[in-house]
């Protein structure tokens, strides 16, 4: 079997139509669909986790984690399908070896698969989590960009001991391409507003800047002058021009 992250994208291309199949290339488009309108990053992570649990052949319940700004730790994307309590426990999860199979795909970079959570080490530390919830098994694929960085994780969770079936594999890989383009679209967005918001806070600051002088002018009797240095042009205030 192959693991996910690890195959030739070939072998996805060339999976005979059926209606799961179908179904998530359908799904893509809707969500393709939600990011070019703007819908929250939350919302489409959600959908985006649903499509998976809908047309998994196992009972499964996925969840997506968010790398951290300084990528030290995993933060709560969407997980429609387990308890708020389990999402709160897992949000910062540390990214790390042997930090369950999330934190560990995100350290390695490469697909994580726990089949039994009762006696795989890398559980250890949440191994109470797993138990309290029921959860037998588990596997997470990292999520990164085109130049290797860390985005977050695609983790799926099953009520029995085991490990992927074929189907999920292909679910997840199908769907985590567009996950990463959510991200990456959604945080090029954000740095764009702010960017903006940086522009704008330059502009007022300036605007300000012009009225003091322009009102210490006219206490003191004297005019001002600006000059743009880009475009040598020069900017009398009305006090100036009239000595």
């Amino acid at each position: 079997m192959h693991i996910p992250g690890n195959s030739d994208p070939d072998t996805y291309s060339q999976q005979p139509s059926s209606a799961w199949f179908n179904a998530i290339i359908k799904g893509q488009s809707d969500i393709i669909e939600m990011i070019t309108r703007g819908d929250e990053l939350h919302q489409v992570l959600g959908t985006i986790a649903s499509l998976v649990e809908q047309h998994s052949d196992n009972e499964c319940y996925a969840s997506i984690l968010l790398a951290a700004p300084e990528g030290d730790r995993l933060l709560h994307g969407a997980a429609p399908g387990m308890p708020e309590a389990f999402c709160q426990i897992i949000n910062g999860l540390p990214v790390g070896d042997n930090q369950g199979s999330c934190g560990t795909a995100a350290f390695l970079k490469t697909t994580i698969i726990v089949e039994n959570t009762a006696t795989d080490p890398r559980i250890a530390a949440y191994r109470d989590v797993a138990e309290r919830f029921g959860l037998k098994a588990c596997w997470s694929k990292p999520l990164l960009s085109r130049s290797g960085q860390l985005l977050g994780t695609f983790a799926i969770y099953y009520k029995q001991t085991g490990r992927p079936s074929q189907r999920d594999e292909e679910v997840v890989h199908m769907l985590s391409s567009t996950t990463v383009l959510a991200i990456e679209y959604m945080q090029a967005d954000a740095e764009r507003q702010r960017l903006l918001d940086l522009q704008r806070q330059a502009e007022q600051k300036a605007a300000s800047a012009e009225e003091l002088a322009e009102v210490a002018a006219e206490g003191s009797r004297t005019g001002t002058f600006l000059i743009d240095l880009a475009t040598d042009h020069i900017r009398y205030s009305p006090s100036f021009l009239t000595f």
